[in-house]
C-alpha cells in the first residue's frame, strides 16, 4: 500500500494481482494477513468476498492475561508468588506484548510483577480514543479471535449476540 507514489506503480500492480487472486482463486488456501491500522487500507482490501473471514485480536481476557503473564514470567526467570502477581484487573487493557514487557520490567527490577505494571502503560490507556475507534470498527466488521462466536444449542448452531 505504502510507496505506490514513488515506486513507479509496482505496489499498485502487485496489489491488483493479489486482490484478483484473492477474489478468484479456487485453491484450498486460507490466507492470513495482519494489519495495525485499518484506516490506511484501501477499501478494495477490506470488502467482503476477498477474505473468507476477518478476525479482530483484541486485548486478552482476564484468564488469558494470567496465562500470558505466566509464560513470560517463566521465560524471563521471574519467580511468581501470590505476593508479586498482579490481579487480573490490574492488567486490564494490556495487550500480550505489554504483559511481556511487564515480565521484562520485573526481571530487571527485583521480580515484582505487580510493581512492574506501574512502568508499562498500555496503549489502550495512552491511545484510548484510537483504540475505542478501532474496537467500534471491528465490532461491526470482524469476528472476535479469542471469544466464542458460535455456541451449540440443542444440536443447532447460532451466532452468539
Amino acid at each position: 500500500m505504502g510507496g505506490s507514489s514513488t515506486d513507479g506503480g509496482t505496489t499498485q500492480r502487485v496489489g491488483g494481482t493479489f486482490l484478483t487472486w484473492l477474489n478468484d482463486h479456487t485453491s484450498e488456501v486460507f490466507v492470513i494477513a495482519t494489519c495495525n491500522d485499518y484506516s490506511k487500507l484501501p477499501p478494495e482490501y477490506t470488502r467482503m468476498g476477498r477474505w473468507d473471514a476477518i478476525f479482530f485480536v483484541d486485548n486478552p481476557s482476564p484468564k488469558e492475561r494470567l496465562l500470558i503473564l505466566g509464560i513470560y514470567s517463566e521465560a524471563f526467570g521471574v519467580k511468581t508468588s501470590p505476593k508479586n502477581i498482579p490481579a487480573p484487573e490490574d492488567l486490564e487493557g494490556y495487550s500480550g506484548a505489554e504483559i511481556r514487557q511487564v515480565a521484562i520490567e520485573a526481571a530487571y527490577n527485583g521480580g515484582d510483577l505487580a510493581a512492574a505494571t506501574r512502568f508499562v502503560i498500555p496503549i489502550s490507556r495512552s491511545q484510548k480514543d484510537q483504540m475505542d475507534k478501532l474496537r467500534e470498527w471491528a465490532k461491526a466488521r470482524t469476528i472476535p479471535a479469542s471469544r466464542p462466536v458460535l455456541q451449540e444449542v440443542t444440536g443447532k448452531r447460532r451466532v452468539q449476540i
